[in-house]
C-alpha cells in the first residue's frame, strides 16, 4: 500500500464522525458530547515517538540522488520562468503549470531533507511527477513541442514498468528481509503500474495528468534498479528469493481467504474484496457520534481499498510477490484489531477519553506497543513497527493543534487505541508469514 497512515487520514477520521451513518442513521459526532476533563492535555505527549528502523537498510549514493533530481530539473528547464501572462494567456492552465512547478521544487526539497531510502525515493516520484505535469502541459500548448519530446510515451513508461517488474525481486539476506525490502519498491511499481491512463487527448490538462503517471513510472523503476544493487552489493551472502516467495504465496492463498470469510462471513466469496458495512459488524445499538464507530469505519477505509491488488488472495493480478506477502501480513492484524475495537463496541464501550490521563494512559500503551516491534529480531515487525511509530507521530501534531477541538482530541485518543491494537496483534502476523515462507 502505498502509504496508509498519513495527516489526512487522521483528518479523514475526524471526519468520519461528522459523515458516517450509524446502524441506519446520520452519525455525527456528539453535539452535547460527554465531559472532557483536559487537566494536563499539554504533557500527553512528552515521552517520545519511538524511532523509526530503516525500511530499507541501505542509502542511495549522491550519484543516484543526483539522477534522479536532474530528471526534474531537466523537465522543469523546459518551462519559462516566469511563466507570465503575455507567454501563456489561459489562466487556468498557466495556473495549473506554476503550481505544479512549485510542487515539484517541494518534492525536491523534501527528498534532499528524506531520512531514510523509502521517503527519498517517494519524494523522487513526486518531484518526478508534478514536473512532468508541468512540462507536458507546458509542451501542449505549443506549436513546435510535443509532451513526448519532454516525458515519457504511455508504451515507454509500461516498458519501464515490465522490465522493472521482471528484475525484481533480487536476492536478499533471506526471504522475509525480502518481503520487507522489495515489497517496498514492488508497492512503488504498483502503484505507478495502476495509475497508468489510457492516451488519445489533446487537452493539455488531461496530457499532464497522463505525463504525471509516466514520470512517476519513471522514478520508481530508476529506483529499483538502484536499491537492488545496492542492497545485493551490501550482504554477505545474499540467496536468490524468487521462488520461495512464490510458494509463500501460493500457500497463504486458500487460510487468507478462509480469514477473509471468518471476519465476514454473512458475505459470498465474490464480495470479499468489498469494503463490509461498518454497521452491518456492531450487534448493539449505538449512540449517535460514538468516536469507536467513527474510528471502525475509518479503519475498513484504509483495510479495504484496492484490496484485489494487494493480497495474495488474487493471484490473476500482477506478481509482486514481496509486495503482496507484505501486505496480507498487514491485513492478518489489522483484521484481528478490527474485531477487537468491534468487540469493545458490542461490549458497550464508546472510546471517548474522559480526561487527558486517559489519552497519556492510551498513549504509553501504544509506545509501547511499537516499541516491542521496533526492537524485535523479525524484519516484518520492525516494518510495521516504522509504519506505526508514525502513525503516533501524525496523531501527536494532531493533538498538538487542537486547542478545544474535543473531536480532534477524542480522533488522535482513537489513533493511539487503534496503534496498540494492530501493534499487538503483529507478531501473531508474522507467525503466519514465517510459516508459509518455511512450508
Amino acid at each position: 500500500m502505498t502509504r496508509l497512515y498519513t495527516r489526512r487520514g487522521l483528518l479523514a477520521l475526524a471526519a468520519a464522525g461528522a459523515t458516517a451513518g450509524c446502524l441506519g442513521s446520520s452519525n455525527g459526532f456528539w453535539d452535547d458530547p460527554p465531559a472532557f476533563d483536559r487537566s494536563g492535555l499539554e504533557s500527553v505527549t512528552d515521552r517520545p515517538v519511538p524511532d523509526r528502523p530503516a525500511v530499507i537498510p541501505v542509502t542511495l549514493t549522491e550519484s543516484q540522488r543526483g539522477d534522479l533530481r536532474e530528471r526534474v530539473e531537466s523537465r522543469l528547464a523546459t518551462i519559462p520562468d516566469p511563466l507570465t501572462a503575455e507567454r501563456l494567456p489561459n489562466g487556468t492552465i498557466r495556473e495549473a503549470i506554476v503550481d505544479h512547478r512549485a510542487e515539484a521544487r517541494s518534492a525536491l526539497e523534501e527528498m534532499r531533507s528524506a531520512s531514510g531510502t523509502v521517503g527519498t525515493v517517494e519524494a523522487a516520484a513526486d518531484a518526478a511527477a508534478h514536473a512532468g505535469r508541468a512540462a507536458a502541459i507546458w509542451a501542449a500548448v505549443l506549436v513546435d513541442r510535443s509532451p513526448a519530446d519532454v516525458v515519457l510515451t504511455n508504451t515507454q513508461a509500461e516498458d519501464r514498468v515490465r522490465r522493472a517488474e521482471e528484475a525484481l525481486p533480487g536476492r536478499a539476506a533471506d526471504t522475509q528481509s525480502a518481503v520487507v525490502v522489495y515489497g517496498a519498491l514492488e508497492s512503488g511499481l504498483s502503484e505507478a503500474s495502476h495509475d497508468m491512463l489510457a492516451g488519445g487527448t489533446t487537452s493539455p490538462l488531461r496530457v499532464g495528468r497522463y505525463a504525471a503517471t509516466n514520470e512517476r513510472a519513471w522514478a520508481w523503476t530508476t529506483a529499483a534498479g538502484f536499491v537492488r544493487d545496492r542492497y545485493e552489493s551490501s550482504l554477505t551472502d545474499p540467496e536468490p528469493v524468487d521462488d520461495a516467495l512464490e510458494e509463500a504465496v501460493a500457500t497463504l492463498v486458500e487460510p487468507t481467504r478462509e480469514r477473509l470469510v471468518e471476519f465476514r462471513p454473512s458475505e459470498s466469496n465474490e464480495k470479499l474484496y468489498r469494503r463490509p458495512d461498518r454497521d452491518a459488524l456492531v450487534e448493539r445499538d449505538v449512540r449517535q457520534g460514538e468516536p469507536g464507530m467513527a474510528l471502525l469505519g475509518e479503519k475498513l477505509d484504509e483495510v479495504y481499498p484496492d484490496y484485489d491488488l494487494r493480497t495474495v488472495v488474487w493471484s490473476d493480478q500482477r506478481s509482486y510477490p514481496a509486495y503482496r506477502l507484505r501486505e496480507t501480513h498487514w491485513v492478518y492484524a489489522a483484521l484481528d484489531a478490527l474485531e477487537t475495537v468491534i468487540a469493545r463496541i458490542d461490549d458497550g464501550a464508546d472510546l471517548f477519553p474522559p480526561d487527558a490521563a486517559t489519552i497519556e494512559s492510551t498513549r504509553q500503551e501504544a509506545i509501547e506497543a511499537v516499541e516491542t516491534l521496533v526492537g524485535s529480531d523479525q524484519p516484518l515487525d520492525r516494518f510495521v513497527g516504522s509504519r506505526l511509530a508514525e502513525t503516533l507521530t501524525e496523531a501527536d501534531d494532531a493533538l498538538a493543534g487542537a486547542d478545544d477541538d474535543i473531536q480532534t482530541v477524542s480522533s488522535a485518543h482513537s489513533e493511539y487505541v487503534w496503534t496498540r491494537l494492530v501493534a499487538e496483534a503483529v507478531p501473531a502476523a508474522t507467525e503466519t508469514i514465517i510459516a508459509a515462507i518455511d512450508g
